[in-house]
Formats: structure tokens, C-alpha cells, sequence
């Protein structure tokens, strides 16, 4: 099986590929040089507690990169006839998107059929980016799941294929939250690798409803969001 992920240089991202390579040896990695500054948000102490929690959790504390566990091609643009023609000569058996930003159809049919996303949220209440932080805004513990559904030209709108609860179970606090997303996206990743690999095909269903598009949240919110999800965690909100 040749698998082909689209994604971008973290650290969380590192983990991801790390394993998935560990158990696929044919992995190649797409990443973008650099995000659209409509993707990009500015660096909070939030953000930074996320970052050295997940290092520590998963790296002693080291900062690998995604091509310590696996091939990598670089592209200025994802959204580039270089990138279209670097996955066609690829040839993927089946595509992941992780943490990129919208991808346009020359990509999306570059990669069919097989061609997935993975999104940190409910996608029929919350679309687009910091789904699970807008979740814990709007106090809706319950969309705090993983999806991965088939890619589609509209963001986070693909028929379901997979989705997982993010079990916070020794979880304190808000910054390990992403962490346990990945976690959650691994076990997905390889179930619909192992559907793929026995049946080579897999079973979806159409969304029920169109959730609400989001874009980044603002560091003030995010300072919210940690009060409300420490709440949660002693059952002062449910």
C-alpha cells in the first residue's frame, strides 16, 4: 500500500506520520513551505503549552522533524500543478490530508478515489479550523470527536467514513487536548488503512447536516476556552 499525506511541519504532525511509517513502510509526505496568512494565527502562551507538552509527551523533549520517519517532498503550494503531478507520479494507493489549508480540486482529483481528511471536530456542527476549541467555547463537550471523512471541494463537508471520542481520561488541562486528537487520528488512519487493504474499499454515509465554517481563534478566546475546559474536568460543566 502507497500512502501519501498532505500535511505541514509540527510537531504533532511529526508524531502522526512517525506512526504511521512505523507500521506502512511506502509513506510519502507532502508539506507545504509555507501557509496562506489566512491559515496563520499569532503565537500565544496557549499555543506554546501545546507545543512543549507534546514534545515531551512523545519526544523527550526533542524536536524531530516529519522527515526523520519518512520520505518527504516539499512544495511551495500544495495548490500547484508541481503538486498535482508530484502525487500522479507517486501514484498513492489512498491520500490523507492533515492540517492543511483548503486544497483545491486539481489536488483533490490528482489523488482520487481514495482521498481522505481528517478533522479535529464534529463537521456537522463545526467546520474549518479550531473545531475542538470552538466546541469548548461554545461549551458543546459532546463534538469534541475526530473525523475522517472522504476529501471534498467544500470544507469538511466529505461523506463520514470514521469518527472517534477523544477520551480525556488523566487529561488536565486544555493544552493536552491536541495531543489526544492525534492519538485519535492515528487509530483512525490505520483502521481505514486495514478496510482499504482487505476490502479496498470502505463504507461512508452522507453528513446530516452542514456545520457552521469557523476560522482561527483569536489568543483572547483561546484564554477562555482554557478556564471553560478546567471547568468541564472538575463537572462544573457538562
Amino acid at each position: 500500500m502507497k500512502i501519501a499525506i498532505l500535511t505541514t511541519e509540527t510537531t504533532h504532525h511529526a508524531f502522526f506520520v512517525s506512526q504511521v511509517a512505523s507500521s506502512y513502510r511506502d509513506v510519502r509526505v507532502f508539506i507545504e513551505k509555507k501557509r496562506g496568512s489566512k491559515f496563520c494565527t499569532q503565537a500565544s502562551s496557549f499555543d506554546d503549552a501545546v507545543v512543549e507538552f507534546e514534545r515531551n509527551h512523545w519526544f523527550k523533549g526533542k524536536s524531530p522533524l516529519i522527515s526523520d520517519f519518512a520520505q518527504v517532498s516539499f512544495l511551495e503550494s500544495l495548490n500547484s500543478t508541481e503538486a498535482a503531478n508530484a502525487l500522479r507520479e507517486f501514484a498513492p494507493t489512498v491520500t490523507l490530508i492533515f492540517g492543511t489549508g483548503i486544497l483545491l480540486r486539481l489536488i483533490l482529483e490528482s489523488c482520487s478515489p481514495n482521498i481522505f481528511n481528517l478533522h479535529g471536530g464534529d463537521p456537522e456542527m463545526y467546520r474549518g479550523l479550531d473545531s475542538h476549541l470552538w466546541s469548548v467555547y461554545h461549551e458543546d463537550f459532546a463534538s469534541l470527536i475526530t473525523t475522517l471523512h472522504v476529501a471534498s471541494s467544500t470544507v469538511d463537508t466529505g461523506r463520514i467514513v470514521l469518527q472517534g471520542e477523544l477520551s480525556l481520561g488523566g487529561c488536565t488541562s486544555l493544552h493536552q487536548l491536541r495531543a489526544i486528537n492525534t492519538d485519535v487520528c492515528v487509530q483512525l488512519s490505520l483502521s481505514l488503512f486495514y478496510l482499504l487493504d482487505r476490502f479496498g474499499t470502505v463504507c461512508s454515509r452522507p453528513q446530516r447536516s452542514e456545520g457552521r465554517y469557523y476560522s482561527a481563534m483569536p489568543e483572547a478566546l483561546k484564554e477562555v476556552c482554557v478556564k471553560k475546559f478546567k471547568r468541564h474536568l472538575l463537572g462544573q460543566i457538562t
